[in-house]
């Protein structure tokens, strides 16, 4: 019997070496899919299936363990296995760096991976997942960037369609179909359904797998702030923080929450709750005066986590000179009412554009929602 990492790496077409194990496991553990084989079937012939499927029909559907079997013969377990690949991926170079920031793996491989998951020339084993399709290029590669945001940034539409010429074996050849009155270059395909698509793609599946995927020791800290109203409610105004708190936990995975209670966001960051006066909610791990401290004896990489870019600052030059001088914020999350933005350091302080995302917003963001 194979493992669940062999296994997995059958299914996505990747060598079976260690490291690939864990991450043909990690790449589908951010999608609804499962490894599985028939009952009666060969268990050398994985493919992927609904995990909720797999799970309803466990007499139709076995499931790959992730070790061996016992055997008088030694072989390396799955467990031992995550080992050494943690020892691998530590001499890794740089390479990687150009996806550095990206949510998704952009990689070659990443893409091809993406692709062999939403569409496929053969008849899948669950077509109701599945719908039969004669698409173009354009529709496949539009398709693609729904999971991949950033893919123009690294594939044209013209190197994505020769990636999939490449491997027709997956992506069958293009030919010539008469599609309402003109002749269109397409491939026969299955799709996986918009639903099931939706699910892949769902913001908080993307930004898990980006911390799946990122090397070395991270912190995610979440910092939530409220502007101070002169005629505001106490018990209300908590409860949306707590809202807040709560949204930041449940995208970003934060266990420590900081609060400014009552901030504008045109006031400097390192000034905030620095008064007598400031007084901290119990729910929380701290002010803004605690969360810098924290971070400026920190030696893991910290991804500072907000609700809108508001819920740091409204101005471009305070954040700057924040991010400057605290040099373990390696990322910034944002997160947005349908999706979650990650901007790397060196993103905000030299690539043009990105700290100016910051500047003060037109009408009210309601980061409690």
């Amino acid at each position: 019997m194979i493992t669940l990492g062999q296994a997995a790496c059958l299914v996505l077409d990747m060598q079976p070496t260690t490291a690939n194990r864990k991450k043909a496991i990690s790449i589908l553990e951010s999608t609804p899919f499962g490894v599985t084989y028939l009952n009666n079937g060969n268990h050398l012939e994985p493919f992927a299936l609904a995990r909720s499927i797999i799970d309803k029909n466990p007499f139709k559907y076995k499931k790959y363990p992730r070790t061996p079997p016992v055997s008088p013969i030694l072989a390396p377990t799955e467990e031992s296995d995550l080992k050494i690949c943690k020892l691998e991926e530590d001499l890794e170079t740089i390479s990687n760096s150009s996806s550095e920031g990206l949510t998704g793996d952009y990689s070659s491989e990443g893409v091809l991976s993406m692709a062999r998951l939403l569409f496929t020339r053969s008849n899948p084993e669950n077509e109701e997942l599945y719908d039969h399709v004669y698409y173009c290029n354009k529709q496949l590669y539009e398709i693609m960037e729904g999971h991949l945001p950033k893919l123009k940034e690294v594939l044209t539409m013209t190197q994505f369609g020769l990636m999939l010429n490449k491997n027709n074996q997956y992506f069958g050849d293009l030919f010539s179909k008469k599609i309402d009155g003109s002749s269109v270059r397409v491939r026969e395909l299955f799709i996986l359904k918009s639903l099931t698509r939706d699910s892949l793609r769902s913001p908080n599946n993307l930004f898990r797998k980006h911390v799946k995927s990122a090397k070395g020791n991270w912190v995610n800290l979440g910092y939530i702030r409220k502007s101070p109203a002169t005629n505001d409610d106490m018990k209300r105004r908590k409860e949306l923080l707590n809202l807040m708190a709560e949204r930041i936990r449940k995208n970003c995975f934060c266990n420590d929450i900081y609060c400014s209670e009552s901030s504008r966001s045109s006031l400097p960051i390192l000034q905030r709750d620095s008064g007598d006066n400031c007084s901290v909610i119990n729910e929380y791990k701290g002010n803004t005066q605690k969360l810098f401290s924290f971070i400026s004896g920190c030696t893991a990489n910290v991804r500072l986590c907000i609700i809108d870019y508001a819920g740091l600052s409204n101005d471009p030059e305070d954040v700057r000179k924040t991010i400057s001088l605290y040099r373990s914020i390696k990322e910034v999350v944002v997160i947005h009412k349908s999706s979650i933005e990650v901007i790397t350091r060196h993103e905000l302080l030299h690539r043009k554009g990105f700290i100016d995302k910051f500047k003060s917003r037109q009408g009210p963001v309601h980061r409690s929602k």
